[in-house]
């Protein structure tokens, strides 16, 4: 199992994902500041459960070290095809920011809007 966790503007997601797909998902407001072990243990998991790795993206998830940042396009990319089951698509995300990415097999590019919301829901 991998958990992906996106602290958003205005939400903080938190998902846990294995083969399959989503095993479960849940969001939080991001006036609530919550850490990683804290957030999947809300989830319903403990850390040692993780085995797939856990990765963050989204507002200061770069400070997190210890754990595999992923940039925004990359991370709307990867789930988007994850969940669809596809290999060539086009991801939109849409929240506070709308963003389409291209993905093409392993190549995701950035194909129009913004994936950084700016925090308008705050």
């Amino acid at each position: 199992m991998k958990i992906g966790i996106d602290f958003g503007a205005t939400t903080t997601d938190i998902v846990a994902i294995n083969k399959k797909g989503i095993v479960k998902g849940i969001s939080f407001s991001a006036k609530k500041k919550y850490g990683v072990e804290t957030l999947i243990k809300k989830l319903g998991f403990y850390r040692e459960q993780v085995h797939g790795g856990i990765f963050v993206t989204g507002g200061k998830s770069s400070l997190l070290k210890k754990y595999k940042h992923i940039g925004e396009i990359k991370a709307i990319g990867t789930g988007g095809s994850f969940l669809a089951k596809k290999k060539k698509c086009l991801v939109a995300s849409l929240g506070t920011g709308t963003c389409i990415v291209n993905v093409n097999n392993k190549k995701i590019e950035h194909f129009g809007g913004s994936g950084v919301g700016g925090g308008t829901g705050l």
